[in-house]
């Protein structure tokens, strides 16, 4: 239970205030995907996969004093941002080595967190849902499609997905497994 608490510090930390509960999920989702060891079990849910354990997880971490949140209004949503307290960094300096994630997982946070919309992220992780499921790439799009309307139609978005997918797939998932080898 310590090392899945210090993986959800280290994102936290990777990017110092991470912006949003949702967001934070479907990170975690698509770095599980891409082979990172983070085993959260994840569920569909109205925004794509989510996770019950993960949110506990979070609420630990917060009622611990080891993560802070905030509040904040964000166009029509209400947005909560995770930091570390110095108890958090603390706890990640003391026990981080032993679980940390190896490799580029901290730029793969990066990049999921700072240079993707949270609508681009919902669209990678629901195809990603469905493929892990057993369907194929467009099997997966058309179970999209059909569950979030908002996508129909939207071929640009849904190609720019794909092509995200294939990228992130090709950099992240065949660095962490040579990674893993080497360990």
């Amino acid at each position: 239970m310590a090392d899945s608490l210090v993986k959800i510090c280290q994102i936290i930390d990777t990017v110092g205030t991470f912006k949003g509960t949702t967001k934070l999920h479907k990170v975690v989702y698509v770095a599980q995907v891409l082979g990172y060891p983070l085993d959260e079990h994840f569920e569909w849910y109205r925004h794509g996969p989510y996770s019950p354990s993960l949110a506990l997880k979070l609420k630990q971490l917060v009622s611990a004093r080891l993560v802070k949140t905030r509040e904040s209004k964000s166009g029509k949503y209400d947005t909560r941002t995770y930091s570390l307290t110095p108890l958090g960094r603390k706890f990640l300096r003391e026990l981080g080595e032993r679980a940390k994630i190896k490799g580029n997982f901290e730029h793969l946070v990066r990049e999921l967190h700072s240079k993707r919309r949270a609508r681009d992220m919902e669209l990678i992780d629901s195809i990603l849902f469905w493929e892990a499921r057993g369907q194929s790439r467009g099997d997966a799009v058309k179970t999209v499609v059909r569950a979030k309307p908002k996508f129909a139609g939207k071929v640009p978005e849904i190609r720019q997905a794909l092509e995200d997918i294939k990228v992130l797939q090709e950099h992240y998932a065949a660095e962490h497994q040579q990674s893993a080898r080497g360990a």
